[in-house]
């Protein structure tokens, strides 16, 4: 019998992140691998029964998702879309349904995590409470996700057991079977069906013990984890590498593989450097932007790259989010096609000329004097940022004690703060809806210090109440990029999910940046 340790969970995998959930393109690709097996049940007239954290299981050596198989007596197949879409939601929140639902039976996931557009509209078309709205069963979800017959060719036929055993780590699912008179007469024409099939020798696929969907025994007994024998489903590959700025790789690899899939992110700046050798210019940047929204900004920021940026496009004038710049074409147009399967529609814009003065340097014996910068306008312009960013905290310290949890967007905070003044970019981003928020303030023009804050929930070690505790950073250097955000550190209580104010404790400012006062 194959091993119970070749498979995990989602339920294991999500008390592994420790009350994190899952990435977008993570559960997007978790999909991707479990639809085209639920769409081939559903296409005989079947319904699973039993979708959950504890059925939708992981093969571990090659990575791929699938769903663990159970006895069938269901027909209602848009139950099984709305429980896939419980469980979804579960992974991308890491909470449990029953605080994803207000107390008028209305989903409120989205005020725990950030997502797409797209992917949060066919999330909340699986969850829908109304009929009419919901996706009636996973062949009407194939398409949305972009899975057709040529990129995941679907399975006219699937081994389904009657035989059901479960590893030591995967509770079993909860199942009724309180059938209709014409569920019952169902069951009669498939049961004769089957008989028929028997007589050609179906037999044989009588399973083991433990089987999965995609699963089929071998001549000794074991099982044989493999996806659908007519699905090619290929999972996300295992990270190996690190996409920086600094990669050396100008385009892509052969075939159709995208050199940013073996990239791990987030990461505090995307995209290529500035050549070093003055004989490499001129160069041309080519930008790579999504469309703007406060969710795409965010979505940016916190799942892919930190120093994203809402900007202008060169010509149309077009307000975008500017994610990275490359500098060759081909690479700017690997990271569109990476980001367009995962946020939305991304593209590659005009390209900007960089030149670089080629003079000559100055001899070692000519003396530079040190000129100041920061002239007494900047330092006024600075203080606008040190007093936006702080009022920032402020207001998300007084938002999650009121609402529970930290506001996505300023305009919530209710403070009257502009996201844009002549000087700065203000913004929030939601690292954890019931833990920690970044506040900041980026210079809009050269010679000015960007600014980022934190508000992170505690407990205090001799009371254990929980408690909101603030920090406001500045960077050393002028600059205009993205701020990282603060970090936390020190003694963490698992029970809570908080670190605790102890001799231990403390907040962080990122690499470059010094803490002022809040």
């Amino acid at each position: 019998m194959q091993s119970n340790s070749t498979y995990k969970s989602y339920r294991q995998i999500l008390l592994e992140k420790q009350g994190k959930g899952l990435p977008e393109y993570e559960v997007t690709e978790l999909l991707k691998q479990v639809l085209p097996q639920l769409a081939a049940l559903h296409t005989q007239g079947l319904a699973h029964g039993a979708i959950s954290l504890d059925t939708l299981v992981l093969h571990q050596a090659d990575r791929l998702s699938m769903l663990l198989e159970v006895p069938s007596n269901q027909f209602d197949l848009s139950k099984d879309v709305l429980d896939l879409g419980v469980s979804i939601a579960q992974l991308l929140t890491a909470q449990p349904p029953e605080l994803l639902v207000d107390p008028y039976g209305n989903w409120q996931w989205e005020e725990f995590v950030v997502v797409s557009d797209q992917f949060g509209e066919f999330l909340n078309h699986t969850l829908s409470n109304d009929f009419g709205t919901r996706y009636a069963n996973a062949n009407e979800m194939l398409p949305v996700l972009g899975i057709t017959s040529e990129n995941y060719p679907l399975p006219t036929s699937i081994n389904y057991s009657s035989n059901y055993s479960l590893s030591p780590e995967i509770d079993p699912p909860t199942k009724t079977s309180q059938l209709t008179p014409w569920q019952w007469t169902g069951i009669g024409i498939g049961a004769g069906l089957l008989l028929l099939l028997a007589s050609f020798g179906v037999s044989k696929l009588s399973s083991p013990q433990q089987q999965l969907i995609g699963e089929s025994p071998n001549s000794n007994g074991t099982s044989t984890p493999t996806p659908i024998p007519t699905v090619t489903v290929t999972a996300t590959p295992t990270p190996t590498s690190t996409f920086t700025g600094t990669t050396t790789q100008n385009s892509p690899p052969s075939g159709s593989e995208n050199l940013f899939e073996n990239a791990i992110f987030p990461q505090n700046e995307c995209g290529d450097p500035l050549p070093t050798d003055p004989n490499a210019y001129p160069v041309n940047l080519y930008p790579v932007f999504i469309d703007f929204s406060d969710r795409n900004l965010q979505i940016a920021r916190s799942q892919y790259c930190q120093d994203s940026i809402e900007k202008p496009r060169k010509g149309s004038g077009k307000v975008s989010v500017q994610v990275a710049s490359f500098v060759t074409l081909e690479k700017a147009n690997a990271f569109r096609d990476f980001l367009s399967k995962r946020i939305g529609q991304a593209e590659v814009g005009e390209p900007s000329v960089i030149t670089r003065d080629r003079s000559p340097a100055l001899p070692s014996e000519v003396q530079v004097p040190q000129i100041n910068f920061f002239s007494q306008p900047n330092r006024a312009r600075q203080s606008e940022a040190k007093t936006y960013v702080g009022t920032l905290n402020r207001g998300q310290q007084a938002h999650f004690t009121e609402k529970n949890r930290f506001a996505p967007k300023i305009e919530e905070l209710g403070i009257g703060i502009n996201t844009y003044t002549d000087n700065y970019s203000y913004g929030v981003i939601v690292l954890d809806p019931k833990r920690s928020t970044q506040t900041i303030g980026i210079a809009r023009r050269d010679g000015l210090k960007s600014y980022t804050g934190g508000v992170f929930l505690a407990l205090v070690a001799k009371t254990n109440d929980v408690t909101s505790l603030a920090i406001l950073c500045e960077s050393n250097q002028p600059s205009t990029a993205m701020p990282p955000s603060p970090k936390i550190s020190g003694n963490y209580d698992s029970a809570s999910g908080l670190y605790i104010t102890n001799s231990n404790f403390q907040i962080i400012c990122p690499n470059g940046y010094t803490q002022v006062g809040n």
